[in-house]
């Protein structure tokens, strides 16, 4: 991964936090250029008063089949054009070859996920 200040390579401390060999206040990402100041901490959770929305479908009922139509064909083409600014990202800086697939679905699917959550 590269630094979207400075192109310079980054640290992934997550593992290192998970295990403990870093401090959970550590950032999860950081620039590797001392000059350079980015870095990504982990999202702080939002306290609110508001119940958790109910799941998209219970486990017990049908699911749609195809693209179907209202909130399950918005949130096909929401992947789907998730999917396709990961790609065209990936191209725009020559780094498509350097990611297998399921990194490239797990950048697609963290995407998908922030931006169905305002469907």
């Amino acid at each position: 991964m590269v630094c979207p200040k400075c192109q310079s390579e980054i640290y992934d401390n997550r593992s290192d936090k998970a295990t403990g060999a870093k401090s959970t206040k550590w950032p999860d990402f950081k620039c590797k250029n001392k000059a350079c100041d980015w870095a990504q901490w982990p999202e702080k959770p939002k306290a609110s008063s508001v119940a958790a929305p109910p799941p998209i479908a219970s486990q017990n009922a049908p699911q749609a089949q195809g693209n179907g139509s209202g909130r399950d064909a918005a949130l096909v083409t929401l992947y789907w054009t998730c999917f396709d600014e990961i790609m065209a990202g990936l191209k725009s800086r020559a780094l498509q070859g350097g990611f297998p697939g399921d990194q490239i679905a797990s950048m697609t699917a963290a995407l998908y996920i922030a931006r169905s959550k305002i469907l």
